[in-house]
């Protein structure tokens, strides 16, 4: 699952929550302006479940959303916080995807150099044996 896309819908939620539009209906709205993919069609989902009056914990059963995310949503409704919740879900989902950037970046740079060592290497094996041969004066 995008973690920046799953911070970035909280982040709008918990905006929309804070001026007074339904949780549901925030869903709905974040939902039709997202393309699609599997994040829309569970958040879809869980918009639906809620409008059919299913309480939070009811309406996160069997979707296929992380659990953490499903059992921070409960905590929000049980709390009635759940601008609060989404706010700092959307701050954890940002810090993962930040952090998975830079251990993308540490992997390649090691990568990179073990590469450019492998063609220095074969550059001076190749003039090392042109040298051995002879085969550099004509």
């Amino acid at each position: 699952m995008n973690t920046e896309e799953l911070a970035f819908v909280n982040r709008q939620l918990a905006g929309m929550l804070k001026s007074g539009i339904p949780l549901e209906a925030g869903l709905k709205k974040m939902t039709e302006s997202m393309s699609s993919g599997r994040l829309k069609d569970q958040l879809g989902q869980l918009g639906e479940r809620l409008e059919k009056g299913q309480a939070v914990e009811q309406a996160v059963e069997g979707l296929d959303l992380p659990d953490t995310y499903k059992r921070l949503l409960v905590l929000g409704q049980e709390s009635q916080s759940m601008p609060k919740v989404l706010s700092c879900v959307a701050d954890y989902y940002e810090r993962i995807g930040t952090l998975v950037t830079r251990l993308r970046g540490l992997t390649i740079y090691p990568m990179l150099i073990l590469v450019c060592g492998l063609m220095v290497a074969g550059l001076m094996a190749f003039l090392i044996s042109m040298l051995k041969k002879g085969g550099w004066h004509s």
